[in-house]
């Protein structure tokens, strides 16, 4: 048997004043993704007491495309410390492989390839917690299309909680149609170049600092334009009646005008998700008495990459979500 990878999450580690997270990288070896990514952890505020320690439950978040997870910092950190986040909850968040530019991956890596390396990881994280704990996911954009994957695999999930998701015919939307033509085979091998031209003038720029870092890093341009042709192909028509099943565990935000969502498609995903007037479960009825709504479609004019400058509110706003099913 392979050790887990995430055996360090029982030793409770502290963090030095002023930290706020734990930043390293896992290794990769499954038949279709092999190398590093980043790993970021934010320990529980309050440790685990049992004997010996283990989670009582975790938090896994999957970014978007491209996935470094450096954009999302403000948002893990405002989330970790926001005090409605339940405070035995630790957070993990792992980057897609070969979305981290100071790692080396040998090869390209393809949607299923990063399904497959990401189900090895919530598999791990599931031994981990056992069956008195639990594990939720939350993802961005496409990265929320993977985790409805791995529920599908992996119904011992706790909850999803979505993020501007990205789940059914991306090519159909505004930005997949306009966008098309980066993600032809000509453009995935000369867009990457483009790197060397543009890393002089990144001075001059106002770019956030994971942006510069991706615009200096040929291959990891080259793994989101591969990652994103594979979107393209493979999210097609969601499989609505699985979510509607599934929706209990379910939360989402979606943006007004988002670019990456067909609008249609974004009504019938909130529709189904909301469960329109129908209350199905017990767990959805005491959710509705206590005044949580589920699925919002934001009036806010927050963006689609909300981890921009958004990072911050989007936490406080999922916060409580996350209590509901990991407390």
């Amino acid at each position: 048997m392979k050790p887990n990878r995430f055996a360090f999450l029982l030793e409770s580690p502290s963090l030095p004043n002023g930290q706020h997270f734990i930043q390293t990288s896992i290794l990769h070896s499954t038949p279709l993704a092999k190398g590093p990514s980043d790993l970021y952890f934010f320990p529980p505020r309050e440790p685990w007491s049992t004997t010996p320690s283990r989670p009582k439950s975790i938090f896994l978040f999957l970014p978007g495309n491209p996935g470094l997870l450096s954009y999302y910092i403000p948002f893990l950190t405002t989330l970790s410390l926001s005090p409605t986040f339940p405070p035995n909850c630790a957070i993990l968040a792992l980057a897609h492989i070969g979305h981290s530019p100071h790692l080396e991956v040998p090869q390209l890596i393809g949607l299923d390839g990063v399904v497959e390396s990401e189900l090895a990881v919530v598999d791990e994280l599931l031994e981990l917690v056992g069956t008195e704990g639990k594990l939720g996911l939350s993802a961005h954009s496409m990265g929320c299309w993977i985790s409805v994957e791995l529920l599908k695999a992996r119904p011992q999930i706790s909850s999803l909680t979505l993020l501007f998701p990205t789940i059914s015919n991306i090519a159909k939307s505004p930005n997949g149609r306009m966008l098309w033509p980066l993600f032809t085979s000509l453009s995935r091998s000369l867009v990457p170049t483009l790197s060397y031209l543009l890393r002089p003038l990144l001075p001059f720029t106002s770019l956030p600092a994971p942006s510069k870092a991706l615009v200096r890093s040929p291959a990891t341009i080259a793994s989101a334009l591969h990652l994103a042709r594979n979107e393209m192909d493979a999210i097609q028509g969601a499989d609505w009646e699985f979510l509607r099943r599934e929706r209990s565990k379910i939360f989402g935000y979606w943006g007004v005008k988002d670019g990456w969502v067909d609008e249609e498609e974004g009504r019938i995903g909130r529709e189904i998700l909301g469960g329109e007037q129908e209350v199905a479960t017990k767990e959805e009825r005491e959710r509705e008495e206590n005044g949580v709504q589920r699925i919002w479609h934001c009036v806010e004019s927050i963006p689609h990459a909300f981890c921009l400058e958004h990072g911050e509110i989007m936490a406080h706003k999922i916060a409580p979500w996350v209590a509901q099913t990991l407390a």
